[in-house]
């Protein structure tokens, strides 16, 4: 599980950087698209071994109905769902053209980075970590992120404000 964890964190962080790029600066069809699916699904796969076999600490002798109660009470599978469905896909496919709805429905990845925030705050727990060199790689990760969102949305949004063929309206 750690390792499946660990692979999830991964493809948060690509995921994260990937989403707001694509989003931003290619149509719908890109090769990064299929990579961005695939991604989708290591999170539906994940959604369902969270719902029926990941034991919480606390619930050590639970059944599976119990595991699953206490998933959906907890809202995580509402945040998990919407962050791990390709909902951009899903409405481009249904006929929405609009870009600002596709831009949004495709953010909605990013709610995957609280699995990443949670992984860190676990691993900076462990004393057998170096904690400085952790906090450290989450600050620069965090401040990466950032930028990278905020220099995709301002490009986006700039296309919105030009209406240049080339830009993301007339790729959708």
């Amino acid at each position: 599980m750690e390792k499946w964890l660990l692979l999830l964190c991964v493809l948060s962080v690509f995921s994260a950087f990937i989403t707001p790029f694509r989003l931003s600066f290619l149509p719908v069809q890109h090769v990064l698209s299929r990579w961005e699916l695939a991604c989708d699904l290591c999170f539906c796969v994940n959604i369902l071994v969270r719902l029926f076999f990941n034991l919480p600490p606390n619930m050590a002798y639970a059944s599976r109905r119990q595991v699953a109660l206490y998933y959906t009470r907890t809202g995580r599978l509402g945040r998990d769902l919407l962050s791990s469905l390709p909902l951009d896909f899903i409405a481009y496919a249904g006929g929405l053209r609009s870009p600002e709805a596709l831009y949004a429905l495709g953010v909605l990845r990013l709610l995957r980075l609280r699995l990443v925030s949670r992984s860190m705050t676990d691993y900076e727990s462990d004393v057998r970590l170096p904690y400085f060199e952790l906090r450290l790689g989450r600050l620069v990760l965090y401040v990466l992120l950032h930028i990278h969102f905020f220099a995709c949305a301002f490009s986006f949004l700039g296309d919105q404000e030009r209406g240049r063929p080339g830009s993301a309206r007339g790729r959708f």
